[in-house]
């Protein structure tokens, strides 16, 4: 059974991946209807398979047994979630160890809050 984890009516695009640490940032930047962003992070990311627009956003940990091609292979350790990710269109799957989210009120380019040493 899915545990759903986010939900959001916001717009969220993929962000930014950075190799060096598997981490993927999807964010929702603040607009004149927003006076937030929100971020977020997903670490030791294994695999994607996402769009890169959400217009809404679920983010729900998967049922292994309905997504067992994404635990095969090189994806298959137990410190591994499989995160399926929604919206009205479609969903897609990010195979990682965890996800945090942050809301804050920095700038559209502003370094995430979120991606700091403590986190790293």
């Amino acid at each position: 059974m899915a545990d759903k984890i986010f939900s959001s009516d916001r717009t969220f695009q993929v962000w930014s991946y950075i190799v060096s640490h598997k981490q993927l940032i999807i964010r929702s930047p603040k607009s004149e209807r927003f006076a937030t962003r929100i971020d977020v992070l997903f670490k030791g990311v294994s695999h994607i398979d996402l769009d890169t627009e959400f217009n809404g956003l679920i983010i729900s940990t998967a049922d292994p047994a309905s997504v067992d091609f994404l635990r095969t292979g090189m994806y298959a350790h137990d410190e591994v979630k499989i995160f399926q990710l929604e919206c009205n269109r479609n969903s897609g799957y990010v195979t990682a160890v965890t996800c945090i989210l942050c809301e804050d009120d920095k700038e559209y380019y502003d370094e995430s809050s979120i991606v700091s040493k403590d986190h790293l």
